[in-house]
């Protein structure tokens, strides 16, 4: 269970509320444990602080945060996410902080593609140029308008009967009367 700060408002409400009332009532009007009561007399009664304070806020966080990404500034300012949130909620900036894009490469142009088939001997040899995969390069020639054609799982099939003759085939040569 996560544990309720006390604000100070609050620390003030309940020292009056001792001074007034005494410890047990002012537990009972302010919904807080005796023990809490104990421990905010031994403090003072002054508000609790977590952990170590945050890292000042860099002067150059607005002009680094127009052109670089989040992931960027985290390496660059080495902070955590938490940090960086609570960092960017609190500069005035009328953008959105970009994400690092998905894709490593941006596509060739059309007229690169269209080169690289002619020059380097089909897909494979293209594929090996712009050293990347099949598959990306499947999709750059769909981004760029060239026709595809379907990969060898969606080529059509041999017909049943080409692959029946060629198993019969093999068989009357090794197997006589297999065939018939």
């Amino acid at each position: 269970m996560r544990r309720r700060l006390l604000t100070p408002a609050e620390c003030d409400r309940i020292k009056k509320l001792v001074e007034t009332h005494g410890p047990k009532a002012a537990a009972r009007i302010a919904h807080v444990a005796e023990s809490t009561i104990t421990c905010l007399k031994r403090r003072d009664f002054k508000p609790t602080t977590l952990g170590r304070k945050p890292p000042p806020m860099p002067a150059d966080l607005a002009i680094q945060a127009n052109h670089m990404t989040v992931d960027q500034m985290l390496r660059h300012y080495h902070v955590g996410r938490d940090t960086m949130r609570s960092w960017l909620r609190s500069i005035d900036r009328a953008y959105v902080p970009k994400r690092e894009s998905t894709r490593r490469r941006p596509a060739p142009s059309r007229e690169e593609i269209l080169a690289a088939l002619k020059t380097h001997g089909g897909v494979l040899g293209a594929c090996k140029h712009f050293q990347c995969g099949r598959e990306v390069f499947r999709r750059w020639r769909r981004e760029r308008g060239i026709p595809v054609a379907p990969p060898l799982s969606e080529a059509p099939k041999r017909r049943a009967a080409q692959r029946d003759a060629k198993a019969f085939g093999w068989a009357d040569r090794y197997l006589p009367g297999a065939g018939t």
